[in-house]
């Protein structure tokens, strides 16, 4: 990805490993993070603290949702669909004396 390089080599670091999350402003990559390694790069002549925040705050998440078991389901799947109740006969009004 040319965008992560580009970062790198202005932040004088080396490119992050993928997969990463990248921020970009107006288009430009001004920060990124690696979701492999806790790792980040950003451009020095931008301020990015807020960015790198939001892109590990983000990244803590996809890596806490990727090692949540998925819940499974809890009725088993039958091959036949179930069969409806009928409904009771109506029952007859007696008259009113």
């Amino acid at each position: 990805m040319q965008a992560l390089e580009r970062l790198a080599q202005r932040d004088c670091a080396q490119p992050l490993p993928l997969p990463a999350l990248l921020a970009e402003v107006r288009g430009l990559p001004r920060a990124a993070c690696s979701l492999q390694r806790a790792r980040t790069i950003a451009d020095p002549f931008f301020p990015t603290a807020h960015l790198l925040e939001l892109l590990e705050l983000h990244a803590r998440a996809l890596n806490a949702a990727s090692k949540t078991p998925r819940r499974q389901c809890q009725r088993p799947v039958t091959s036949r669909p179930r069969q409806r109740a009928e409904a009771p006969p109506p029952v007859a009004a007696s008259p009113a004396t």
